[in-house]
């Protein structure tokens, strides 16, 4: 899907720059694509990963936690 008007633009436009939005989507849709550049979230990632030092992209995951419900 691709949406831009003067509210809303999907994809967001800098969401291939962003290493804190890819990181949790390619732990659930790594092969996604991207509907303009047809890279995937892996490659997205690994190239915001790779232009940017280490400290300035880190991502902290927290431990796994029990769901609402407490299983």
């Amino acid at each position: 899907m691709i949406m831009n008007d003067d509210i809303l633009a999907i994809p967001h436009p800098f969401v291939d720059e962003r290493a804190f939005v890819l990181a949790p989507l390619a732990d659930i849709a790594p092969d996604y694509e991207h509907p303009q550049t047809q890279k995937s979230v892996a490659q997205m990632l690994a190239d915001v990963s790779s232009s940017v030092d280490e400290a300035t992209t880190a991502v902290y995951r927290l431990p796994d936690q029990p769901n609402f419900m407490g299983t």
